[in-house]
Order: C-alpha cells, then sequence, then structure tokens
C-alpha cells in the first residue's frame, strides 16, 4: 500500500496561489470622492486588511487599471479570488482585455444573474468574512459566447466595506492534482468492490481465516479502450461512446460498468471511468476523457478580399460601426491573445517547471501525512476530500 500511495504522489499534478499584498498605496479611489482607504487589523481574519469608508457610500476604490502602466497584464491565469466583509450593497468589477476590446465583469449582492452583471447573493451582505472564486472564462463566456480573455487587468469595488486577500489563482494545466484524485477514486471503487465481493461470496457460517492466494487471484483483468483514452468534440454535439474491450487473465470476457456523465452543451472535461471485476474479485479501471471544446471563434480582422473592390466595400462597412481606433485595438488585442496561446503551447523553462514543482509536491506531501483514518480506505477518503478541495480552490 506504501509503494502505491508513493506512486500516487509521484504522478500528481499542482496548483499554486499567487498572493497580492495588502497595502494601501495599492488602491486608488475614482472620481476623487470623499474616501479614504486605510490598513487596519481584523481580529476575525488575524491579519491586516483594507477599510474603505466614506460618507456618501458611492466611491470606487480600484485595484490595477483598464490599461496602461498600472494595469496587472495578467495573461497567465483567469481565475480571480477575493475575501471581503460588507453589510450593504456593493458593485464589485474586474476588467478585462479580450479579443473585441476591454470589457468589465460586474458583479452585485442579487440572487440571481442578470445579461449585464452576475449575482453572488444576498448573503455576501451579512457583515460576515466572505470568500468569492470566480472562473472569469466562464463568466465571460456567459455573457458573450464568442468572446476571449487576453489579459486581466484589474479589480474596483464600489462601496464601504473591508477587504483582503485579492489575487489571481495560478493554475498549471499539467498539473497531477485532478489525476491523482481520479486515480485514488479508482483505488476506493477497486477496495470496495474486492471487500463487497469478499464477503458476499465467504461463507456466513465460518469466518475464513486465510484464503489462499493463486495466479487467479492476482491475476487482474485488461480493460482496453477503442479510439483511445482522449475525444475531443464540439460543443452540441452528440457522443456516441466508441466502445470497450474486457477480458479476465484467462482471456474470456467481461462486462464493464461505465460511471460518469458527459453534457455535451457545456465546455468542459469529462470523465468517464470503465470498470471491470472478474469472477475472482479482481478489478480494473480505466479513465477516458471526453474533451468538449468550442468551435472556432469568428475572426475579427477583416479578410483580405479577392477583388480591391470588395474589400474596400467591406472597409467602409467596418468603419460605419466602429472607429478606426477601436478595430486597430481589437486586431492588437487578438494578436496578443494568439500569441499567449502559441506561446501556451511551448515548453516551460525547466527552472519554473522545477520550483513550482517542489512547491506542489510540499502540498501533495503534505495532504498524505495528515490523512486521517484508521484504514487504509478511511485514509484515501481523507486525501480524496482534500484534493477534491483543492481542485476547487483553483477552478
Amino acid at each position: 500500500m506504501k509503494r502505491i500511495l508513493y506512486l500516487l504522489i509521484m504522478s500528481s499534478i499542482l496548483t499554486t496561489t499567487s498572493y497580492a499584498k495588502n497595502r494601501a498605496q495599492d488602491w486608488n479611489i475614482l472620481h476623487n470622492g470623499l474616501g479614504s482607504i486605510i490598513e487596519v487589523y481584523d481580529h476575525e481574519k488575524k491579519s491586516k486588511v483594507i477599510e474603505f469608508s466614506s460618507h456618501s457610500n458611492k466611491d470606487t476604490y480600484i485595484k490595477g487599471a483598464k490599461k496602461g502602466k498600472k494595469a496587472w497584464n495578467n495573461r497567465k491565469s483567469k481565475t480571480i479570488r477575493w475575501s471581503f466583509k460588507y453589510k450593504q450593497n456593493y458593485v464589485a468589477i474586474v476588467t478585462l482585455a479580450t479579443i473585441k476590446g476591454y470589457r468589465n465583469l460586474i458583479y452585485t449582492a442579487n440572487d440571481k444573474d442578470f445579461k449585464s452583471y452576475i449575482g453572488l447573493g444576498s448573503h455576501t451582505i451579512k457583515g460576515e468574512w466572505i470568500t468569492i472564486t470566480r472562473n472569469l472564462e466562464e463568466d465571460l463566456r456567459q455573457q458573450d459566447p464568442t468572446n476571449k480573455i487576453v489579459a486581466v487587468n484589474g479589480f474596483a469595488i464600489r462601496g464601504d466595506g473591508k477587504i483582503a486577500d485579492v489575487h489571481m489563482l495560478k493554475v498549471i494545466k499539467r498539473s497531477i492534482v485532478r489525476s491523482l484524485y481520479r486515480t485514488i477514486q479508482e483505488a476506493l471503487t477497486y477496495i470496495r468492490n474486492r471487500k463487497f465481493l469478499t464477503e458476499s461470496i465467504a461463507p456466513k457460517e465460518v469466518e475464513p481465516k486465510h484464503i489462499p492466494s493463486n495466479k487467479d487471484n492476482t491475476s487482474v483483468p485488461t480493460v482496453t479502450l477503442l479510439n483511445g483514452k482522449k475525444i475531443y468534440l464540439d460543443v452540441g454535439k452528440e457522443f456516441v461512446e466508441p466502445g470497450v474491450i474486457a477480458t479476465d487473465s484467462n482471456g474470456d470476457p467481461l462486462d464493464v460498468e461505465v460511471i460518469g456523465d458527459v453534457n455535451t452543451s457545456q465546455v468542459d472535461t469529462y470523465p468517464l471511468h470503465y470498470l471491470a471485476i472478474d469472477k475472482n474479485g479482481n478489478a480494473t479501471s480505466v479513465t477516458r476523457l471526453i474533451i468538449i471544446i468550442s468551435k472556432d471563434i469568428k475572426k475579427i480582422k477583416i479578410k483580405k478580399s479577392k477583388s480591391a473592390n470588395s474589400k474596400e466595400d467591406i472597409k467602409q462597412d467596418t468603419n460605419n460601426s466602429k472607429s478606426e481606433e477601436e478595430i486597430i485595438e481589437e486586431e492588437e488585442l487578438e494578436e496578443m491573445y494568439n500569441r499567449e496561446m502559441e506561446k501556451e503551447d511551448k515548453e516551460v523553462n525547466s527552472e519554473e517547471i522545477d520550483a513550482e514543482n517542489t512547491e506542489i509536491q510540499t502540498e501533495i506531501d503534505d495532504i498524505f501525512a495528515n490523512a486521517e483514518g484508521e484504514t487504509h480506505e478511511e485514509k484515501l477518503e481523507n486525501i480524496a476530500t482534500r484534493l477534491e478541495e483543492l481542485m476547487d480552490s483553483s477552478e
């Protein structure tokens, strides 16, 4: 079992967090109102936080900027998290650079979403510390399905209250946390199925003291996925199961249980687990990833026409609806976005990988070292729960 746990640790993926410091000088007041920004110690948080206060409650406090030198220009992370304590209505704004220009994502204390803003719920203005984590790509897709984020530039909030820990979450795409979690779930499924079969097969009258081992009991089934372990599918298209073949150690066919669901209307990665159990209780589980991807984004740039006349017509029509400055800005943002996509496909610097792996490995080691439970199954349950929390915090 120790060997299994060691292999699980070594095969895992990382998630790290990039924290911003709580300093009053990092914030500015828009419209130069009567508001104030001060650093205070909060006994509940047991740390320094930022307190906003004014007489009119109409001041807006901003960190970063729409563009320019003060903008964050964060192109790596698309997930933001902040903690705040408010007793009154507020408006939180995240400023983005997108391939369609600069956009704002607006969040309020409403219990439902509207076309122009996203509701975080009335529970966020009960005077208690609340931590909000938002996937900005999903929020932008909700309002504009064909748009894409180039960079996250700033955060602003209107209204009086306290705020802390405004930061972008940095997620390493090749992190093994998710695959480690799936591997542990497969191990738990194996343990439970074997335990169930052992208890149901064993005679009720006499409790067996020892079960002799033989080749049949140690040879696990073979599961082969047809069409590979990854399937890419355009959003909206129907998913058709390509099939799976499972045999025991003697080559006899086995039934396969498929665990998991696929929502083809939502862009995401959906794992399907294929479980085969032979007559001796030996089990094998294999995972296939169904990756739902969005259709190609319609290019904003004006495509070259075969004739010069048609090109001029297109340019003229476009200029009627948008200024030349807006067109140039959108083209520059889209070009920047494409460059970032190309960078993600290239190898990351080896020194950065080593540093990130060390930090993640420390976090993974801590989870395993402090696993609670008397049995291996209970410890795996505890580890799986903590890994799931780690995944939720990074999405």
